[in-house]
């Protein structure tokens, strides 16, 4: 791997891998083994990808036995810089399967078009954060572009305001984004407008623990988010 991030200069390796837990943190410290081998390539951005993950640290469930353990590897490391990136739910998922990248995932995305089903995880109306793919990958984009990250204890938090292009820096290890704020009710409605499916959702509740509790991560990011949009701590 080291050799292939020398041959191609890269700067940054991000890791967008799902994958079983046993394999996530021996792939992943492949991947920071590389970089801290390569001349070129001394940024690193590991698979995260949720919610509010300081709040929740070990959700969801598989995230307390790779992720987490795999966070305090990177404390540990010296001479890479890094940071973990969130931005609630992938926007994508409210698409039709054959209009998305991005593969359906029964059991966790409430919503799903090709069943016209909906599982409503406590009562439907928290708030919740999405953020489109494509700004997500924008995102993305304009933290490389900062010219420095902080080694080890602290790397830059870079907030995107997708709508309006703000940023702001931040020394912590998390950086989170989102695209727009709303709840999973106002969703299901919009859609049953937008596609004009007749009947409506029938909604029918289920309370899997794990996924109602990373639905208040989710919602968590989005307090983070405006409470940084506004300038408070």
């Amino acid at each position: 791997m080291y050799s292939i991030l020398n041959s191609t200069a890269a700067m940054t390796l991000i890791s967008t891998i799902r994958c079983p837990d046993d394999s996530y943190i021996p792939l992943h410290q492949g991947f920071l083994n590389a970089c801290i081998r390569s001349t070129s390539c001394k940024r690193f951005i590991p698979s995260e990808f949720a919610g509010d993950i300081e709040g929740f640290p070990n959700l969801p469930g598989a995230y307390g036995k790779t992720r987490q353990p795999f966070r305090q590897i990177l404390q540990q490391t010296q001479g890479i810089e890094w940071t973990l990136f969130n931005h609630g739910w992938f926007m994508d998922y409210f698409l039709p399967e054959e209009k998305s990248y991005m593969k359906y995932l029964p059991g966790e995305f409430p919503i799903h078009l090709k069943t016209w089903s909906y599982c409503v995880r406590g009562t439907g109306d928290e708030p919740q954060s999405w953020t489109c793919g494509h700004d997500a990958a924008n995102a993305i984009a304009e933290l490389l572009a900062a010219p420095e990250w902080v080694l080890t204890s602290f790397v830059y938090l870079t907030f995107i305001a997708i709508g309006s292009l703000l940023t702001k820096v931040y020394q912590e290890q998390v950086t989170y984004v989102t695209g727009e704020f709303g709840s999973f009710n106002k969703a299901a409605k919009v859609m049953e407008s937008f596609y004009g499916i007749n009947p409506s959702f029938d909604p029918f509740f289920c309370h899997p623990e794990d996924f109602l509790i990373l639905d208040q991560a989710v919602h968590l990011l989005g307090l983070i988010v405006q409470q940084r949009i506004s300038g408070h701590p």
